[in-house]
Parts: C-alpha cells; structure tokens; sequence
C-alpha cells in the first residue's frame, strides 16, 4: 500500500490494482495481478467534475498534500478537497472540502 507523487502525478497502489491521477485526470487503472488496463489508450478521465447551472466544469489544476488531493476548477472559481484513503484492496475518495459550496449543484465522479 503506497501513494507517490511525480510532479503533477500521483499513484495509488493498493493490494491488486493500481490508479494512476495526472493533473486531475485518471490516466491508469491497472489490475496488477492480470495487468489489464482499464483506461482505453490515449484517453483520460476527470477524477471528479462539477456541475453548475446545468454544465460540468473539468479541473484545471491540482496540488496534492498527502491525503489530501485539492482540484481546482478556474473557470468558475472553485475549489475542491479530496481526501484519499488507502484501505488495502480499494482506495476512498471523500469529498472533504468545497468552496464556494453554495454555487455547484452537483459533482460527478470520474470515469
């Protein structure tokens, strides 16, 4: 069980799979027992977006503080915190953080 930081990429290995965050966007899922990747070549996912007025806004940039991964959304000025824990077989993903809260409707999870 290990999390690791490249510049602007971060790893996270648990017992049977590894996920790959570049930027905000999930470009691996690996099963590291088959070694089967799940995220079709060239392509990438937001590891979460928002929702408002109806349209969903990408992040723009990310720091990452172990646990503690912190997207940001310029386009619409908000900021995101998710904390990243590591539970052996899977990871969780909480949202611990949203400002300004009161203008996103919703958020929508990645791939």
């Amino acid at each position: 069980m290990m999390f690791s930081v490249i510049t602007a990429q971060t790893t996270l290995q648990m017992d049977q799979s590894k996920i790959v965050i570049q930027d905000g966007y999930i470009t691996s899922i690996i099963d590291l027992k088959t070694k089967m990747e799940y995220m079709p070549s060239g392509q990438t996912a937001p590891l979460m977006q928002v929702k408002i007025a109806g349209k969903l806004y990408q992040p723009s940039s990310v720091t990452w503080k172990t646990p503690v991964l912190t997207l940001t959304y310029q386009e619409v000025k908000v900021t995101a915190k998710v904390n990243i824990t590591n539970k052996g077989k899977y990871c969780v993903f909480e949202l611990t953080g949203l400002t300004p809260k009161a203008t996103v409707d919703a958020v929508v999870w990645g791939p």
